[in-house]
């Protein structure tokens, strides 16, 4: 609705532009809304079955540092089939930062 007043007001290349601006807006919100799903079923397997299992894309190592400053290897991050207990994460979350299909996501 917006968006055509942005274009009767001030023409076509503006209401280009805010059409991208509105259906990019819509995308992200889909993605996070998908995204969100997913960690809310893996906290579900997680808390009925004890762990979630995942295909981990990029295993590599992370590590985490304690409240002393020691690092620590966190474990299931190097498998590239892994499974954790996503509702206690005290050593680290093993998929932080990595490319993950998880059994919540193929729940979802």
């Amino acid at each position: 609705e917006y968006t055509t007043i942005v274009k009767y007001y001030f023409g076509h290349k503006w209401y280009l532009a805010c059409q991208v601006g509105l259906n990019g807006a819509l995308q992200s919100l889909n993605m996070i809304s998908v995204i969100q799903s997913v960690q809310v079923m893996d906290n579900a397997i997680s808390a009925v079955f004890g762990k979630t299992c995942a295909l981990d894309l990029t295993p590599f190592q992370n590590y985490w540092i304690d409240a002393a400053g020691a690092r620590h290897a966190t474990p299931g991050s190097t498998g590239v089939l892994s499974c954790i207990d996503t509702t206690s994460l005290e050593a680290g979350n093993a998929w932080g930062c990595h490319v993950v299909v998880t059994a919540g996501y193929l729940a979802v």
